[in-house]
């Protein structure tokens, strides 16, 4: 569902007033002009004064107008009602009956405002827009809703509905990550396509599929393990698909097959369409191609680490089992030297 990106709390945030204004924010968006109070003064009936003027004031400070559109804090009415020379009229929900009178009044604001409709031409700019900035990298559909949200209200263009926004950042990502999975699979032949869809495959005798066994790196500093991450390269280098240039292709894209065929199960990979499925495996293996040399010298580096405290470890363990022979020698010597020195302190001096 398009709308599963956006929470609870991004929809409260989206084009809806807090429970509470500070005065700050009252004098910011809800404040009535001369061009506003003249333009509010040319409706005849009091709630349509006042109805107007909490959209005027609405597209102001949201951006776009609401569905339901008195449904403000009151504090907004009374500020405007005020402002307009009235008390707020009992018979205000009224004004919401005609949806011709809304959508008259609309037109009127966003022309005084010198605001556009979200009309096709707006859709299509904003599209391309999103197009952009997935090519640079992979933004998150949250970051790029946010993102479209500001460059809308940038450009003064009336916000569209939440889940409009969202539709449409689903379906940009949709068709960028095709465009991406088409590019790749171009440039793979036959040969590269069987090595890719074997990853899928579990072995004779193992549990798991040669994908699961790749993505598996060395943790022990051990000989062992040192031989496992070398075999562990070379697999990978047996597939030559290091050779595919994807270099054109969007990092952030890339980066994001490669975290899903690192995370997502291999049983799961099988059941997706053939574009997705070996441009995310191609993906993930060249990701594979470099961490893999990255894990075969940190095993070595530990390894050797740990063979050099091994023979500290032993050397400390000797020097503290000689202690005790080292004590006993040099009690002996220093009772050899010492008479020695009685010795020579009673010997008669030799005279000429």
């Amino acid at each position: 569902m398009p709308l599963l990106f956006l929470a609870d709390t991004d929809l409260e945030r989206y084009a809806t007033f807090p429970q509470t204004l500070e005065a700050e924010e009252l004098n910011r968006h809800f404040v009535l002009g001369p061009q506003d109070l003249a333009l509010i003064l040319e409706r005849r009936r009091d709630y349509n004064r006042l109805g107007f003027a909490v959209q005027l004031c609405t597209l102001r400070a949201l951006g776009t107008f609401l569905e339901s559109p008195l449904k403000v804090p009151d504090v907004v009415l009374r500020t405007l009602a005020r402002q307009i020379g009235m008390v707020v009229p009992r018979d205000l929900k009224r004004y919401t009956r005609r949806e011709m009178t809304l959508y008259k009044h609309h037109k009127l604001i966003l022309n005084h405002l010198g605001y556009g409709a979200f009309d096709k031409f707006e859709n299509f700019r904003i599209t391309r827009w999103m197009y952009r900035k997935l090519l640079i990298g992979d933004v998150r559909p949250l970051e790029l809703f946010e993102e479209a949200v500001f460059k809308l209200r940038d450009r003064r263009v009336a916000l569209p509905a939440a889940s409009t926004l969202a539709r449409l950042v689903v379906r940009v990502r949709e068709r960028a990550s095709q465009k991406a999975e088409l590019a790749i699979s171009r440039r793979l032949s036959a040969e590269q396509v069987l090595s890719l869809e074997s990853l899928l495959l579990v072995p004779e005798g193992e549990r798991k599929s040669n994908l699961d066994l790749l993505r598996r790196a060395p943790v022990r500093p051990s000989a062992p393990s040192l031989i496992s991450a070398l075999g562990r390269v070379e697999t990978l280098r047996a597939l030559q698909l290091d050779a595919v240039d994807l270099s054109d292709l969007p990092y952030g894209r890339l980066k994001m097959m490669s975290r899903q065929g690192m995370t997502v199960w291999a049983y799961t990979i099988s059941q997706w369409g053939s574009l997705k499925r070996q441009a995310t495996l191609l993906a993930t293996v060249q990701h594979l191609l470099g961490r893999s040399l990255s894990d075969v010298l940190d095993v070595f580096e530990r390894l050797i680490h740990q063979l050099g405290l091994n023979g500290h470890y032993r050397w400390q363990k000797e020097r503290l089992r000689n202690l005790k022979d080292l004590d006993e020698s040099a009690g002996l010597l220093g009772k050899a030297m010492k008479l020695l020195l009685e010795w020579t302190k009673k010997r008669p001096v030799a005279r000429d």
